[in-house]
């Protein structure tokens, strides 16, 4: 009885959630892009697409090809012998990677390139093995207008596209934080919170502390530290000097 086995690879795709390159009020036009990936096994595809703004339909920005001399192994001719599941040698990398500038493709909704816009969104397609490390669009500040104007008789545009909102996800990213309060021991300068259990990677924090109404004694925060989803510590500016201060704290992820 003989069995035949055939590799076939496995194809993926990641979509990134809106980026606005830290100013959403201001038009930007994409020039390059860098990509950080590993893993490599034998013969791997991306396909890198964009869209600006709420664009409905992906564009296609490079097609990059990698591979390595390492795959799974065959069974072997003679049945004596037991195959390795992998081979002794190791997946590659390609380490920053750099994209050349898109290129100018008309924006058939406003006019101008699908390269300029206020925010971005990125699909990988990946066809292989591999592991994407790192992702880092860049762009530079395009021209705008300055005066609005008003258009006294709209034309309305077709446009037929396939849909490709699969999953119910919005490219905006989550607003997810999580509120509560802790009480601060007498005669603390500081403190731990813990437990907390989160889903999430907490980046950012605002805490305030809650003083009692029949002390005179002002204590702010100094520092936080440690973020993380089971907690984080704080620094207070000075002690308390009785058991009702608390401290009220906002996680962001």
């Amino acid at each position: 009885m003989s069995v035949n086995i055939t590799s076939t690879s496995i194809q993926s795709f990641l979509e990134t959630r809106r980026d606005n390159f830290g100013d959403s009020q201001q038009l930007k036009r994409l020039y390059t892009a860098e990509l950080f990936i590993d893993d490599i096994i034998d013969d791997v595809t991306i396909v890198i697409r964009y869209r600006p703004d709420e664009y409905p339909e992906w564009t296609e920005w490079a097609t990059l090809i990698f591979c390595a001399s390492v795959s799974q192994c065959l069974p072997p001719q003679n049945p004596k012998f037991i195959c390795s599941v992998w081979k002794t040698k190791r997946g590659t990398y390609a380490a920053r990677v750099m994209l050349t500038t898109p290129s100018e493709v008309i924006n058939k909704l406003r006019g101008g390139y699908l390269s300029s816009g206020y925010e971005f969104q990125f699909r990988m397609e990946i066809t292989g093995h591999c592991r994407l490390r790192k992702w880092l669009p860049q762009g530079e500040i395009d021209d705008d207008k300055s005066e609005g104007e008003i258009t006294q008789n709209p034309q309305c545009i077709s446009f037929p596209a396939c849909d490709l909102d699969i999953f119910s996800y919005s490219s905006y990213g989550m607003n997810v934080e999580y509120s509560g309060i802790a009480v601060i021991p007498n005669g603390a300068s500081g403190g731990i919170v813990t437990g907390l259990g989160l889903g999430f990677q907490p980046s950012n924090i605002s805490v305030d502390v809650i003083i009692p109404n029949t002390d005179s004694l002002v204590l702010t925060v100094n520092s936080t530290n440690s973020l993380s989803p089971d907690g984080f510590t704080y620094v207070l500016s000075g002690m308390t000097d009785s058991p009702c201060y608390k401290l009220s704290y906002t996680l962001k992820m």
